[in-house]
């Protein structure tokens, strides 16, 4: 059944209708993505972090894309002066971001085809048994590519970001660990989520230690970090995480 679902996902990429409810009714997404996309019911507390945190003019990295929805989400509320960048590895997934981004004319957007690590690089990457599970794996090369935010921004390759949302199936703390740099240096809002206990608490202590403030999101897993207004740039790690300690 499995199986059946993926080639039909793949088969009838080109077929999209109009999402029926909630911030991005209207907007056209593919069929084949599921009744909680079309129907706007997808991810609802990211919905709300995003619609509240975003404004006008932003920067967004859609770290972890998938097939967009919360990339588009971002690009209708960062608008035409904005920029959303969307990270992707899988080419499914990728096949329907375009087909979402031309179905929406949305041209703020630009898409990176690669998974987000601590370094740049081929990495094993699983697809896992859907289009939403992939995940990387601890083999140090493979065919994949993976790239590091700090790299990225340092040769000017992508603008640094204002805000970014991260969800890389376990690969978070990786991905935070190559981003230190640009967090630092450009204080980026943070909606992260994680996947077990640990590593949210490694992925809290690691920003934490940056001088953000760690927040629990509304649903398990789901963290928010923000710069505390008025905080000077820290010059030594040993800030408490707000989520708990180990």
């Amino acid at each position: 059944m499995r199986k059946l679902r993926y080639w039909l996902k793949a088969r009838f990429s080109w077929w999209r209708v109009p999402i029926r409810s909630g911030p991005l009714r209207g907007q056209r997404i593919g069929v084949m993505c599921g009744m909680r996309f079309i129907g706007g019911r997808y991810d609802p507390s990211a919905v709300r972090a995003l619609s509240t945190s975003l404004h006008p003019g932003m920067t967004v990295y859609d770290v972890g894309a998938h097939v967009g929805y919360l990339t588009l989400l971002a690009a209708q509320r960062v608008g035409g002066q904005g920029r959303v960048i969307a990270f992707e590895p899988l080419p499914l997934n990728l096949r329907y971001l375009r087909g979402h981004l031309r179905a929406n004319r949305l041209e703020q957007v630009s898409l990176v085809e690669a998974c987000v690590s601590d370094r740049a690089g081929p990495v094993h990457f699983d697809p896992g048994k859907g289009t939403g599970r992939g995940r990387l794996l601890p083999q140090l090369a493979g065919s994949f590519r993976s790239v590091s935010i700090d790299e990225e921004v340092t040769a000017g390759r992508l603008p640094p970001p204002g805000y970014i949302k991260m969800d890389v199936e376990g690969a978070e703390l990786l991905a935070l660990q190559g981003a230190r740099q640009t967090l630092l240096t450009h204080r980026p809002e943070i909606l992260l989520s994680v996947h077990g206990e640990r590593l949210k608490q490694d992925c809290s202590w690691f920003l934490s230690a940056l001088g953000y403030t760690v927040l629990a999101g509304e649903k398990p897993g789901e963290v928010l970090a923000r710069w505390p207004a008025g905080a000077a740039a820290p010059t030594c790690e040993g800030h408490r995480s707000v989520i708990g300690d180990r």
